[in-house]
């Protein structure tokens, strides 16, 4: 059994390089995203059709190096693998295609091996194949339907292609199909032309609401927003020297998808496949740049945070009076937590000796440090400021009690703090994404 079953139209690729030379290569946005779910060690299959041809030939080359199952692609004597050109400008890259009539086109409904759905994991499929031809539609809301039947999970990316259909259709078809599907993952201009809304929590809860359990949303170099019904977690985007953006969605699907097939976490998914769609635009094309599990995650000192990342509500101090800072911030592998101090729900500072406030400040230190996913064990550097000096020592023993193996470097000052606390405690946490 597969973990991923994939179907799609595959291409040929031939990218404009800078020197004016075009470099050979492979496209198709479903056949992408089995290379990359592939690349990160998932068990993946292809359903769909090739020509007779070499481009076919190459394609076949390319899923037997990436460990990817085609016995369900079907070669079509007499019939054509199409293929796309990327050229690239000031303002990004830009498609020309030349796939009509390719064989993927043709393929039908009874051309779709039922009993290889029904065994899989998960079925992927994107918005592409319902606008490519009506054979090629049908084929798609056939196995969607075998999916759905048998409880399957079905994965979709909308990616719209206006140049295949008029949008009224597109949207009307699309939407349709995602009704259908339990995870979706479109990218943000792609979503703003289907749903006619703009911002990125409109367009979630609209997914959500035509029964999504899970939306990825792709905000590009901005990174992505995530949700699983509970809330929208956005992960910022991380700078690379990007090259090449073409398939970037694509890698990011497939890596979401391989992460989350194993451990059902959308958002360690997301952010895994957030730094690895980044690693992909540092190349030209839409398969070779595509990284494997291993380059990203144990090596990627290569990209750092675009921006960084506010964590946790606004807060009131007491009488009411806002708190203009966030708890915790993220800036890529690094977390620098506020200043905490022994304040309770109500803004009021917790009555008692050193000890007790010592003990208070601690748990507001790990609420802060919970709210990056990180815990004392991860804190590098620790600063500590004490009202009163007498303090040091009942301080110190509390303080120790928190980490039984030897703590992180700190340091210790004397001051006079601002609201009427005996000890502030602030940290900064290495925790590298992913």
């Amino acid at each position: 059994m597969a973990d991923l079953i994939c179907l799609g139209e595959p291409l040929f690729e031939l990218t404009a390089c800078p020197d004016g030379s075009f470099k050979g290569g492979f496209g198709g946005d479903v056949s992408n995203v089995a290379v990359a779910a592939a690349r990160q060690g998932a068990d993946v299959a292809l359903i769909t059709r090739i020509g007779g041809d070499q481009f076919g030939e190459k394609l076949r080359g390319l899923w037997s190096r990436e460990g990817i199952n085609h016995e369900h692609v079907q070669s079509a004597s007499g019939e054509d693998t199409r293929l796309y050109f990327v050229f690239h400008d000031e303002r990004g890259h830009h498609f020309v295609y030349r796939r009509k009539g390719s064989a993927a086109s043709r393929m039908l409904p009874a051309q779709v091996p039922d009993d290889v759905i029904l065994n899989a994991g998960m079925f992927y499929t994107s918005g592409i194949n319902l606008g490519v031809s009506p054979e090629l539609k049908s084929a798609t809301q056939h196995a969607i339907q075998t999916a759905q039947a048998s409880g399957i999970q079905i994965a979709f990316d909308p990616n719209l292609r206006t140049a295949l259909w008029p949008l009224d259709k597109a949207r009307q078809i699309t939407h349709e199909a995602m009704r259908k599907c339990s995870i979706v993952l479109p990218g943000l201009d792609d979503a703003r032309q289907l749903t006619g809304l703009h911002s990125p929590e409109e367009i979630i809860s609209f997914y959500h609401d035509l029964g999504a359990e899970v939306v990825a949303l792709s905000l590009g170099a901005d990174g992505v927003s995530v949700s699983e019904g509970q809330g929208i977690h956005t992960i910022p985007g991380v700078v690379v020297q990007a090259a090449d953006a073409t398939g970037a969605g694509d890698c990011f699907n497939g890596i979401f998808l391989s992460a989350y097939l194993k451990s059902k976490d959308a958002l360690k998914s997301a952010e895994l496949a957030n730094r690895g769609a980044a690693l992909s635009t540092t190349g030209y094309g839409a398969v070779d740049p595509i990284p494997y599990g291993k380059t990203y995650q144990k090596e990627g000192t290569s990209m750092t945070e675009k921006k960084i990342a506010r964590l946790g509500d606004d807060r009131t101090g007491a009488g009411g009076q806002p708190l203009p800072f966030a708890p915790a911030v993220r800036a890529g592998d690094f977390v620098f937590i506020s200043g905490q101090v022994a304040m309770k729900e109500n803004g009021e500072i917790e009555a008692g000796g050193i000890e007790a406030q010592t003990r208070k400040t601690m748990e507001n230190l790990m609420a802060a440090l919970a709210l990056a996913d990180c815990t004392l064990d991860d804190i590098a550097k620790v600063g500590v400021w004490l009202d009163d000096p007498r303090d040091f020592w009942t301080f110190n023993r509390v303080y120790a009690s928190y980490f039984p193996n030897g703590g992180p470097a700190r340091s210790t000052v004397r001051s006079q703090i601002m609201v009427d606390a005996k000890v502030e405690i602030d940290a900064v946490v290495y925790k590298p994404l992913g």
